[in-house]
């Protein structure tokens, strides 16, 4: 009867949307403006290498879509799509009527509107599985495919750092001058073939930097007998609640309630730009009906301070322009050991992870806690932890109990409650020991470091007619009070809105968007900010931005440009706004001061499997005669970038 009402559709012409999934397809706008939200969300500075990340994973699920009649609830769940009501309703779907014909049939699964079909599709498929695979130099070249990317950014106004400058002077103040030529390169070359096998190798040179400073270089199996996937070379690893191991970006947003609950994914190749982050070895993740088990071993080199044979600090800039930042590359030896292994069910998991790691030198700052971590067992140090959950009916249970090899205990959890497609609620309870500390993990945190933070979180989620979404966040931590709200109107409707309010201890910030679309062809935003500061009088700072966006119907060509004025001459007051950018590149800068600001995107693709951009970006800031201090320094009030990418797909 299903199949029936299905042809009856499609022969009607009832308005279901059939897709042609194009070579080279992006990114949905709507998945950088998810990604986006949860960047400015936290209100400390955004984490552009992380943000890559996330971009670099969408990529991949554009490129090997994710199966909809076999992926579990798991794989369903790291979409960071889809509600748990969502979640289960597809599986139901599949449970009552077998597996999906064609993905149009989502739109028979209620509470599937138009909006979030389009935005999943890109990322689904209902071919068959290819249990035959067998790895071979034969089916390395099947279905093989390449992507070479060269990128350059280039700051026009020379630094002081570029001058030219006296040799006793240099011997003096060596520090003073760069080492390298000015403006970065970055190449990256990326081999896929179907959704077993991928290889990625990275090289970049910082601005100021000599030679090809950082190199990456991974390559992967997956869904290869019982290994589920092995990783060699640079990789990342997401467990749990990231309590013990999460070296990766998670959507974090302080506007949905279900990004309140991680979806850990297990091993993956890391093909950041940033330098700090990555493991370095191999790991392999080994799947035996409902179990999982994943053992990574990780050595690489670290930036540090040393001083008199101890380390004092690590440094995670990723730049070795200067003799000094040169001289602490790689100065410090680190090693890492991990473990997990979970069971997995229909709709409940839990797992054990386990790091073990230790430092090439011990450390000697002045953090007393750390001096006797490091002493305790002879500079091993190890994190444990145990998580999971379970989804009863409409609600799911989750969370992780970690603890180091000290005693100091961290513990994260809460419950979701999805009663419909329409509504979904969250709470959140944290509670990080002050002396707990695990350099390898990122739980939901309001600061960097993990220690110290105890919370009581409540987020909410509404849909209010066929357009509007509403999201309210409260939190309460360490004696301090945070509240969030947001309304957006959906994409269906020619004029899209959003407005957020957030309020902390002294700061009150606003938001709106406001887009518009003239044509098929054209699309105008307008953005606003305001932060009142109520610290020893009321302070404030805001930005006032417009924005026109262009793009031709078949996407050879495509545009934007910016103008914005912004007024934050307090530090507390600055505001972060993302800018549109390049392929797979994250533009979020912090507004501070009182300045003009203004950027150009282009993107064209002149012929077949090549695509170019190009952009401009040039702030004038109104209240100051340089820009930046030391090496940085820019002589007069201007300050712009040009950039460059070049895509060929082989």
């Amino acid at each position: 009867m299903r199949r029936a009402i299905f042809i009856m559709l499609l022969f009607s012409g009832s308005g279901v949307l059939f897709v042609n999934r194009a070579e080279g397809q992006e990114i949905p706008d709507r998945i950088i403006e998810l990604i986006t939200e949860a960047a400015e969300g936290g209100g400390d500075i955004p984490d552009e290498g992380r943000m890559e990340e996330l971009l670099e994973y969408y990529r991949q699920m554009l490129v090997t879509p994710l199966n909809i009649n076999t992926a579990e609830r798991e794989e369903l769940e790291r979409l960071e799509l889809l509600s748990d009501w969502q979640i289960s309703a597809i599986i139901s779907y599949r449970e009552e009527y077998g597996q999906l014909l064609t993905l149009n049939e989502l739109y028979n699964i209620p509470g599937f509107k138009s909006e979030i079909v389009s935005l999943l599709i890109p990322f689904l498929t209902t071919g068959t599985k290819d249990d035959n695979f067998r790895l071979s130099p034969r089916s390395m070249l099947r279905d093989s495919r390449a992507e070479l990317l060269l990128k350059s950014r280039y700051i026009i106004q020379k630094e002081q750092g570029y001058f030219p400058i006296k040799k006793a002077d240099f011997d003096k103040k060596p520090d003073s001058r760069y080492l390298g030529p000015r403006g970065l390169l970055y190449s990256q070359l990326k081999y896929e073939s179907t959704e077993h096998i991928k290889a990625a190798i990275t090289i970049e040179r910082d601005p100021g930097e000599k030679g090809a400073d950082y190199k990456s270089v991974n390559i992967s199996f997956s869904k290869i007998g019982i290994i589920n996937r092995l990783v060699a070379g640079d990789f990342s690893a997401r467990f749990g609640q990231g309590l013990v191991l999460w070296n990766s970006f998670a959507m974090d947003s302080y506007t949905d309630a279900r990004s309140l609950a991680k979806h850990p994914a297990g091993l993956a190749p890391y093909n950041s730009t940033d330098e700090n982050r990555a493991l370095r070895g191999i790991s392999t993740t080994l799947e035996h009906d409902d179990w999982r088990f994943t053992i990574l071993a990780s050595h690489r080199k670290y930036d540090a301070r040393v001083v008199d044979g101890d380390y004092t600090s690590l440094l995670t800039t990723g730049l070795h322009n200067t003799k000094t930042t040169l001289e602490r590359k790689g100065s410090l030896d680190g090693t890492l050991i991990g473990s997990n292994i979970s069971w997995s069910g229909n709709s409940s998991r839990i797992s054990q992870t386990t790091a073990l790691y230790w430092y090439s030198l011990p450390y000697g700052g002045r953090d007393t806690i750390q001096i006797r971590r490091d002493r305790q067992l002879g500079g091993y140090q190890a994190n444990f932890s145990i998580d999971g959950y379970r989804v009863f009916r409409k609600f799911r249970i989750f969370g992780e109990l970690a603890s180091d090899h000290t005693g100091s205990c961290a513990f994260i959890g809460g419950l979701l409650y999805s009663p419909t497609g329409k509504m979904e609620t969250a709470i959140l309870l944290r509670d990080y020991a002050g002396q707990y500390r695990a350099p390898f993990a990122s739980p939901i945190s309001r600061k960097s470091s993990i220690g110290g933070e105890s919370s009581l979180r409540i987020a909410a989620m509404l849909l209010l007619g066929n357009y509007w979404k509403t999201t309210a966040d409260a939190e309460y931590c360490n004696d301090k009070f945070y509240l969030t709200f947001s309304a957006s109107s959906s994409e269906k409707a020619k004029s899209q809105l959003f407005f957020k309010y957030s309020l902390s201890e002294k700061r009150h910030s606003l938001r709106y968007n406001h887009t518009f679309r003239l044509s098929p062809l054209f699309r105008i935003a307008g953005r606003g900010d305001l932060n009142l500061i109520g610290d020893n009088g009321l302070k404030y700072g805001y930005h006032l931005s417009a924005e026109t966006i262009f793009k031709t119907p078949a996407g050879k060509i495509d545009a934007s440009l910016r103008l914005a004025y912004f007024n934050a001459t307090l530090w507390d007051s600055r505001i972060y706004v993302y800018e549109r950018d390049m392929l797979y590149n994250f533009s979020v800068p912090v507004y501070y001061g009182e300045g003009l600001r203004c950027y150009l995107n282009l993107h064209i693709i002149p012929i077949r499997r090549c695509d170019i951009w190009f952009r401009i970006a040039a702030t004038r800031y109104l209240d100051r005669d340089k820009i930046s201090e030391g090496t940085g320094l820019i002589s007069g009030p201007l300050k712009s970038e040009a950039k460059i990418q070049l895509r060929f797909r082989l």
